[in-house]
């Protein structure tokens, strides 16, 4: 069997992961260059070239996609061995991974009635706002907001959303003047900054709605959708709602729709598996029951 060098391989597919050689390097704890010498040697010993370097971007090239599938495949399968090596003294235990905002607004409040049902399972939950690394997070269920197709797992959808524009009840008292969705081209925004460049922001609704928003209005600018809706319970402004994550606010009266108007999501929310991973019957009890939650209304 004659493999390539196995450094460059790992270079490999963290490049590959990330298209991004410098967020590869940071991850593997080496500099850019160490790390680009170590692709140009995997591509010397292949015999063809990985990537196609574009201005300020990268991209994987023919044979760089096959050798990524493969390559992550392989790792795939030996991490999840490794990590189940490591906690086969915690077999009861199942760790939910998922943003900050899915956590708080819809995951944590429902996995009580989990945890009532199954008090044999000891839930652990990873959350981070920009895509985990479920092998070296060690996470067995990840949930994420896309189109489905994610590289290395497996999805399984769990629902749509719709995108509403919420206030506080004063905020919209005060704001009287509120019809339809141009009037918001005046109001007060909470822009979030997203680590996730799937979500959908502001430009996105106004352009579903057949508005020209090239320059939207001031407002207040966070990176944290949990902190956007506080603001927005707060009255400092309107902030873009997903349906299903605002439910609860709306239903306790600390957020109404700011107008009548909505804007069905293009992604949606999905429950992953890496490939390869080996699974136990307690990860597949809390799958399902996830999957009956989501389909619930």
């Amino acid at each position: 069997m004659r493999l390539p060098p196995p450094n460059s391989l790992v270079a490999f597919e963290a490049t590959a992961r990330h298209l991004s050689f410098k967020v590869a390097a940071r991850e593997l704890r080496v500099t850019p260059a160490a790390l680009s010498r170590q692709i140009r040697i995997l591509e010397t010993d292949l015999g063809c070239r990985l990537f196609e370097r574009l201005h300020r971007a990268i991209r994987l090239t023919p044979e760089g996609l096959r050798l990524q599938q493969a390559v992550a495949s392989g790792l795939g399968s030996i991490s999840a061995c490794v990590a189940s090596l490591r906690v086969s003294d915690r077999d009861n235990q199942v760790t939910v991974g998922s943003t900050f905002g899915f956590a708080m607004l819809w995951l944590l409040p429902r996995l009580q009635k989990f945890s009532l049902t199954r008090p044999d399972i000891d839930l652990r939950y990873v959350v981070s706002d920009s895509m985990l690394d479920t092998a070296q997070a060690n996470v067995d269920v990840l949930i994420r907001y896309g189109n489905g197709a994610w590289s290395g797992y497996v999805a399984q959808k769990l629902f749509d959303d719709e995108l509403i524009p919420v206030c506080s009840p004063d905020y919209q008292k005060r704001r009287s003047a509120m019809r339809e969705a141009a009037d918001l081209l005046h109001e007060r925004l909470i822009h979030l900054e997203n680590a996730d460049p799937t979500w959908e922001d502001w430009t996105v609704w106004f352009n579903a709605q057949g508005l020209e928003a090239a320059t939207l209005p001031r407002g207040q600018r966070v990176n944290s959708y949990i902190i956007a809706l506080q603001a927005a319970v707060d009255g400092l402004g309107i902030a873009l709602g997903w349906r299903r994550l605002v439910e609860s606010h709306v239903r306790q009266g600390l957020l109404v729709p700011a107008i009548d108007a909505k804007v069905r999501s293009t992604g949606a929310y999905y429950q992953l598996l890496r490939e390869g991973r080996i699974t136990s019957p307690n990860i597949d009890s809390l799958c399902r029951w996830i999957g009956k939650e989501a389909a619930a209304r």
